[in-house]
């Protein structure tokens, strides 16, 4: 059994946080030391035993993966696990890569501390070839899962040892993502009853797991003991690039998520439907509260017929947009429920489609219930920058393709804001405006009526004279001489408004 471990982290609450996990996990007794970095940590292993070592990897003095080389230098190397978070993920593959067993994904929980432990607690006791190959060799796979920088004859090789474990038998690889904290346990029941030692399982691929089996795992079809879960498999080939392989495993797995399926094969066949969500109309809908709009909007995109013809990275194109618009758009509201807008980007998290969008519906609700209640201006957010840019550029040669361009908006959409929020068409509206600036030029200004109906965008003065005539009811002639300059006005006759 391990009896010595050391636990390097520069803050005090995780090390004593780990220490009191590690205690009471139920697989002691152990001796547990700490150090505040990897010089101390290097400092005490001169001089004491380690069997496992816990390490952060963002450390003064020494980091972490420097430590982690350091660890994998000596002779009978302690099994290290690095400490991280999903965002230092590239750390853990550099340390994959200079010898790091596991890691450990931060927040820590005891069902996982129990786990590495009772999983390593006869590393080194088996001091066989066969049981330092099979650990070499999950080490490998780990790494080759996650970085495209294998050499052809290093795959070559990683695949003779798979087959060195598994025979020459057709072999099939499977990635595999679960929403529950035994997941790893209860399919490792399963391959040890169905092949015995014939199996390869790799965890902590990120969030993902991964098997080689010599059979098709036709038992993943079906989920065991209410755990729900997402895999995709591919046969695996001498000539394989196991990291494509991963990927394309994990891109059928996402498309068993669509389908409501826990096993895809590369077999499967599907068009690639690519339906444009409206993006602009969705907001629209979800800015007025008008929700069942929005629900007519996205069942045209994900019902379940669109689901099976879609490519899943035009499924996160289109989830990953609408987001973003929204934050774009309403950036305090979003950030009020960010938690629950990323929960829904990591859509394999949930037990199934339907999980998925009772959750969506839930955040839509969610904001637009905010927008009505705080209120966040009278006008959507595109129609308000609509109008905003109008404001600023109504003196010039404009239009509503030039103003929907400007705000990245759908041309009819933006046409349809206009008449349904502002009640008027954006012809009458930019015309409007312009009668107004021109009104004011009239009534503080000398300038004659053809300068002022170019300064305010009219294209000659008999345009701007009957539009004038339609909206007042007079000419700009008569509207001048109802609201004489007076003074000052006359003073800044060369004022350019």
């Amino acid at each position: 059994m391990l009896k010595h471990i050391l636990i390097v982290d520069d803050e005090k609450f995780i090390r004593l946080g780990l220490k009191r996990m590690i205690e009471q996990s139920g697989n002691g007794p152990y001796q547990i030391a700490m150090a505040r970095n990897g010089q101390e940590a290097i400092e005490y292993i001169k001089d004491h035993p380690a069997d496992i070592v816990f390490t952060d990897i963002n450390m003064p003095l020494i980091n972490g993966i420097d430590l982690i080389r350091h660890l994998h230098k000596i002779s009978n190397p302690p099994v290290t696990i690095i400490i991280s978070g999903y965002n230092d993920f590239q750390y853990a593959v550099e340390g994959i890569r200079n010898g790091v067993v596991d890691y450990l994904l931060k927040p820590i929980d005891d069902q996982k501390i129990h786990e590495l432990l009772l999983k390593y607690s006869h590393w080194g006791e088996e001091n066989t070839d066969i049981h330092y190959m099979r650990q070499s060799l999950i080490q490998d796979l780990r790494y080759a899962a996650i970085s495209d920088e294998m050499s052809e004859r290093a795959e070559q090789e990683l695949y003779q040892n798979i087959s060195r474990f598994l025979g020459n038998e057709q072999k099939w690889l499977i990635l595999l993502r679960g929403n529950s904290l035994s997941l790893d346990f209860n399919i490792i029941e399963v391959l040890q009853e169905k092949f015995g030692d014939q199996y390869l399982w790799v965890d902590h691929i990120g969030k993902w797991s991964m098997m080689i089996i010599p059979a098709f795992p036709s038992f993943l079809r079906e989920s065991h003991q209410g755990i729900s879960y997402w895999a995709g498999t591919v046969p695996l080939e001498e000539s394989s690039c196991l990291y494509q392989s991963c990927l394309y495993a994990k891109e059928l797995a996402k498309k068993g998520f669509l389908l409501n399926q826990p096993l895809v094969t590369a077999d499967i066949s599907f068009h690639n439907f690519t339906s444009s969500l409206d993006v602009e109309a969705c907001i629209s809908a979800l800015s007025m509260g008008q929700l069942e709009s929005l629900r007519r909007i996205i069942d045209r995109n994900w019902n379940e017929d669109a689901r099976k013809q879609m490519n899943v990275l035009h499924f996160e194109s289109q989830l990953y947009s609408f987001l973003q618009k929204i934050q774009e758009f309403y950036p305090n509201i979003y950030n009020r429920f960010e938690e629950i807008a990323n929960q829904l980007k990591d859509y394999l998290s949930f037990y199934n489609w339907q999980a998925f969008l009772r959750e969506f519906w839930g955040l839509m609700y969610l904001i637009a219930d905010t927008i009505k209640n705080e209120g966040c201006g009278k006008y959507s957010p595109a129609l308000q920058a609509a109008m905003d840019y109008i404001e600023l550029h109504y003196m010039q040669d404009i239009n509503l393709a030039t103003v929907a361009n400007h705000v990245s908006i759908n041309y009819s959409v933006l046409s349809k804001e206009f008449k349904e929020q502002a009640g008027i068409n954006f012809v009458n509206y930019l015309k409007k405006r312009r009668i107004e600036a021109a009104k004011h030029l009239l009534r503080t200004t000398s300038k004659n009526s053809g300068q002022i109906g170019r300064a305010v965008g009219f294209l000659n003065e008999r345009q701007y004279v009957k539009v004038f005539r339609d909206m007042t009811g007079l000419t700009p002639t008569e509207f001048r001489r109802l609201h004489l300059c007076n003074s000052t006005a006359s003073t800044n006759s060369d004022d350019p408004e």
